[in-house]
């Protein structure tokens, strides 16, 4: 058997444009009337940073604001982890020279609920494409957290009654390690006792979830179904553009044990 070829003995998935839209969100923002996320997050920095110090011009404060969210970004794409959304901020309120730790922790909790408050919506065919997995072999996500903590995520999941189809959960503020670092995958293949190359993991993105999965030892289904980042250029063993038809994409990587 070859290696594409291999009974799957479980599937784990990405979370962002793989099961729920990002920024799906912002339409149903803008309805109600309210900012944007970016705007909101930029917005309530500001505010916070001049209750400590009125008198720091607007540019500063922004310039600030996004040394942190570079700061964030660096730590994701190039160290790999994703520390909670307090520490980015506190890089930008340090370049300020504010030392506010009740403001902080407050305005933390608030931006990290923005996306529970107003959830993205699930992608198309997603609920009938689990409910025909489910139960008949185990289903993980191994997801990087951005600016909503792991239990915001399982929030968006339960509102959609999505979290009772998924048996572990690998978010990377929880394991440490983001994608394509091999600690979530592991977390996946400790938790149901099974070898890396059992497992198939569905994602959006090349360098995070195909790389990731295939450096450990996995398979890899590109979703574009949401969004195609890639033009077809990957190197993941199955592209799947609809839900509909994932079970048969699965049979030609030599279907479930």
């Amino acid at each position: 058997m070859t290696r594409s070829r291999r009974p799957i003995h479980a599937i784990s998935f990405d979370l962002w444009d793989t099961l729920v839209v990002d920024d799906s969100d912002e339409a149903e923002r803008a309805r109600r009337g309210l900012a944007s996320k970016a705007d909101t997050r930029r917005s309530a920095f500001r505010a916070l940073a001049l209750r400590s110090r009125p008198e720091l011009p607007p540019d500063t404060i922004d310039a600030a604001f996004q040394l942190g969210v570079q700061t964030f970004r660096r730590w994701w794409k190039v160290e790999h982890h994703t520390p909670p959304i307090a520490e980015w901020l506190k890089v930008g309120l340090d370049a300020l020279d504010i030392d506010d730790p009740t403001g902080l922790a407050a305005l933390a909790d608030d931006l990290g609920r923005l996306e529970v408050e107003v959830p993205p919506q699930p992608v198309p065919s997603l609920r009938p494409m689990l409910d025909a997995l489910h139960g008949r072999v185990p289903l993980a996500i191994v997801s990087d957290t951005i600016n909503t903590p792991a239990d915001g995520l399982r929030s968006i999941l339960r509102t959609h009654d999505l979290e009772r189809y998924f048996d572990v959960f690998a978010f990377s503020d929880e394991v440490g390690a983001s994608k394509p670092a091999p600690d979530g995958f592991a977390l996946v293949t400790r938790s149901l006792s099974i070898e890396p190359a059992g497992l198939v993991h569905v994602g959006d993105r090349q360098e995070t979830d195909v790389d990731g999965i295939q450096r450990f030892g996995g398979r890899a289904v590109m979703y574009t179904g949401a969004i195609d980042r890639h033009g077809g250029d990957t190197t993941a063993e199955v592209t799947c553009a609809d839900y509909a038809h994932f079970l048969a994409h699965l049979d030609t990587l030599g279907g479930l044990r």
